[in-house]
């Protein structure tokens, strides 16, 4: 896969996440959930805290949720806490380029032959204009 390709593959966070899940880049999107997922992991938490807390307690704890956002994503912080905040397509272009970097430094993409062969182009066409500074000057004026 080359940059290009990954730039143009990768437009969602859904594809970002499978990506980085086929790829061994999984720690990138781990603590990020679709809102079904969300789903199971409060009523998960409801059901444990239900005994626990007074229903106060368990308001709060669903008023502290947040409701949506531009995408249906959220990120869960592994902080000791249950932070959860939404994920945004500012944050999904942000960890894209994160991932990209990553991908980048560990040489995961190959050769992009249409750039090379562009850059090529160019040095020929420079390589084959032997016009000196004096001549350009020259012409400019007459």
């Amino acid at each position: 896969m080359t940059i290009r390709e990954f730039d143009e593959t990768i437009e969602t966070f859904f594809d970002l996440k499978e990506f980085c899940e086929d790829n061994g880049y999984e720690y990138f999107t781990e603590n990020i959930v679709d809102e079904y997922t969300m789903d199971s992991i409060i009523i998960d938490k409801v059901r444990t805290i239900l005994d626990l807390w007074n229903w106060e307690e368990i308001r709060d704890y669903l008023d502290d949720i947040p409701e949506g956002g531009d995408g249906d994503y959220y990120e869960l912080h592994d902080n000791g806490s249950d932070d959860i905040t939404i994920f945004d397509n500012d944050d999904f272009e942000y960890l894209r380029r994160e991932v990209r970097e990553q991908l980048e430094m560990d040489g995961f993409f190959d050769e992009d032959d249409e750039e090379d062969a562009v850059v090529e182009e160019e040095e020929e066409v420079v390589e084959d204009s032997e016009i000196s500074i004096n001549d350009m000057i020259l012409a400019s004026i007459a």
